[in-house]
């Protein structure tokens, strides 16, 4: 059972389940606009998403999100490993 402290599980725990269509909905609906933006050539994208906070109030976060490209840098071997 789930309670009022429980934290539910994530969209991308959920998304990385292949069974999982809603997950996969709501991922695209979320973030599609953006997706496309990446690939379309945009340099920014109008964004509206609700969200659910911690205590259960819910909000719309509106903005207009700019797109730019990342330079690309050569791994490096300093980085330590994760811990399996």
């Amino acid at each position: 059972m789930i309670g009022p402290n429980t934290t539910h599980v994530t969209l991308l725990e959920r998304v990385a389940k292949a069974d999982d269509h809603a997950a996969w909905t709501e991922f695209c609906e979320r973030y599609g606009p953006l997706i496309e933006a990446l690939y379309n050539g945009s340099t920014e994208q109008y964004i509206e998403t609700e969200m659910t906070f911690e205590d259960g109030r819910k909000g719309v976060i509106r903005a207009t999100v700019k797109v730019a490209d990342a330079e690309v840098l050569p791994a490096s071997n300093a980085m330590p490993e994760a811990a399996e």
